[in-house]
């Protein structure tokens, strides 16, 4: 804990990139629950008696990029943000 005394002038200085670094880590975090959701969603439609059909399909495929870019996004903006 003494470290972050010392450190505390400048956490205060840079507290607006960190609290952004911040935000952005959880947005990361967020947007890591989506592929796992899809994926059940998938497994589930599939395991009907009807199957999946290709409109139920492109929807979920849509957010599994949006995931994607999501992550990328956001991981790059707290690493930019943070270091």
């Amino acid at each position: 804990m003494g470290i972050f005394k010392k450190l505390s002038w400048y956490f205060q200085e840079e507290k607006k990139r960190y609290g952004l670094g911040i935000l952005f880590l959880l947005l990361v975090a967020i947007v890591n629950l989506i592929p796992p959701k899809v994926i059940g969603t998938l497994v589930d439609s599939m395991n009907q008696k009807g199957g999946i059909q290709t409109g139920q399909l492109m929807p979920l495929l849509g957010l599994l990029v949006f995931a994607g870019v999501g992550q990328y996004v956001f991981r790059f903006g707290w690493r930019n943000a943070i270091w």
